[in-house]
């Protein structure tokens, strides 16, 4: 049962995968492995024991995403927001296991691996 979970679970992975690549096209020239390793060494640089953390990568083409909702009035989303405008990127999140707060999300430009913007939990 658990070998076919799996299988499943890789199944499904490698079949996003390709739909994003595919939908994407060429603009996608850093992989989700190379962002997450980029925004673990920033996330360290800010003071996170990110490597103890839970990992979690989505790739945006929206000024908006999971962190930065598109009808905020924040001024700090909205700063944040302004930096991803245009951009297709990974959003890496970082969150601690078992606890409240303390998370961190890195932003990191899909093209460049420049890191764009980052949003720090409480």
């Amino acid at each position: 049962m658990k070998l076919r979970l799996l299988l499943t679970t890789v199944f499904t992975l490698v079949v996003g995968l390709l739909i994003v690549g595919s939908v994407l096209g060429k603009n996608i020239k850093i992989s989700n492995w190379k962002a997450i390793s980029i925004a673990l060494e920033e996330a360290k640089k800010l003071g996170y024991q990110a490597e103890y953390m839970h990992i979690e990568a989505r790739l945006y083409r929206t000024y908006w995403n999971r962190i930065f909702p598109k009808d905020t009035t924040s001024d700090y989303d909205l700063k944040r927001q302004d930096k991803l405008k245009g951009r297709i990127y990974w959003a890496v999140y970082f969150s601690p296991s078992g606890s409240l707060g303390g998370d961190v999300c890195i932003f990191v430009d899909s093209t460049t691996g420049e890191i764009l913007t980052d949003y720090r939990g409480e």
